[in-house]
């Protein structure tokens, strides 16, 4: 599905039941995909982006972290930019860039930048299982979405799976999202592995590179050396010559 800008790859799973994805204005399924054109390296060129929900864990009572994870990461680039929120991913980002000496990118708007402000998406989402049981959307939220995502019906008519398909549906994402993981880490092995094999073949050309013009050079001086010996005995011999006819000549 395609929106302002951007392109809207998968929906991903509502995880209704875990703190910090969803909040009163926003849902955050895990596994949401899609990818948009943003400012580059280049001031005179875009480069394309995908962003991405991922999951973080629960979040626990006293201890840090958990929650969904905001990915942003050019295409066909190894560099993730993480964040707690949208804004945070896409700050990351731009922060990245002004680094490299980028133009300066405006006031940054993560939501909108991740589609999560599009009407489509917005009600694309609403109609994904188990959104009635995110208590804590906002009621104007649901009001202005109507009865598409059968909002107003109490909870379980809205959820009409039961609780053991909604666990097996997690484990499924879950098992997805780390087939995902190792699939990432597996290609990031396999490129740093092929730039150590082509370092040390760079290294085999340079060492043979050397080795030719140490033998070259070590030629070089050995017929230097054979020249110098035959002036020489060329130079004994003449003076030999000269010293026998001066000798008849007296």
């Amino acid at each position: 599905e395609k929106g302002g800008g951007f392109t809207l790859v998968r929906f991903g799973s509502v995880l209704w039941d875990l703190e910090g994805y969803h909040t009163s204005q926003h849902i955050y399924p895990v596994g949401y995909t899609g990818k948009r054109h943003f400012a580059g390296e280049s001031p005179k060129k875009t480069a394309t982006y995908w962003f991405q929900i991922r999951y973080g864990g629960a979040k626990r009572p006293g201890i840090e972290g958990g929650g969904p994870v905001f990915v942003v990461q050019e295409h066909g680039a190894g560099t993730e930019f993480t964040g707690d929120s949208p804004d945070a991913a896409w700050e990351s980002l731009a922060g990245a860039l002004a680094a490299a000496g980028a133009p300066v990118v405006g006031e940054i708007d993560g939501h909108a930048l991740f589609g999560l402000t599009c009407k489509a998406v917005v009600d694309g989402i609403s109609k994904l299982p188990n959104v009635g049981e995110c208590t804590l959307y906002s009621i104007g939220r649901r009001a202005r979405l109507g009865s598409a995502a059968g909002f107003g019906r109490p909870p379980s008519d809205v959820n009409a799976k039961s609780r053991e398909e909604q666990q097996a549906e997690r484990g499924d994402l879950l098992l997805r999202q780390r087939d995902e993981e190792r699939r990432r880490k597996k290609e990031e092995q396999e490129r740093e592995k092929q730039e150590r094999m082509q370092k040390r073949l760079d290294d085999r050309e340079e060492a043979a590179r050397v080795r030719e013009e140490q033998r070259l050079e070590a030629q070089r001086k050995r017929e230097e050396d054979k020249e110098v010996q035959r002036l020489e005995r060329e130079r004994r011999t003449t003076e030999i010559l000269r010293s026998k006819e001066g000798r008849r000549t007296k």
